[in-house]
């Protein structure tokens, strides 16, 4: 898949393009972890863990 993206300049412009792009992401692991061939409790718990490793990584990396 080719996309091509035409950076914007302006702060605000910025600010909403790094959200759409948060939001797709978001949605593209969510959906994932649906499709996953495990019980619905196993699923919380990996939406979880993943959610605490992404809170831990953005405490070093910020």
């Amino acid at each position: 898949m080719k996309v091509i993206v035409n950076f914007p300049i302006e702060n605000e412009a910025i600010s909403e393009l790094e959200n759409r792009t948060a939001e797709f992401h978001s949605t593209l692991v969510i959906e994932s972890i649906k499709q996953l061939k495990i019980g619905d409790e196993d699923k919380e718990k990996v939406l979880k863990l993943l959610l605490e490793k992404l809170k831990s990584s953005s405490k070093t990396n910020g």
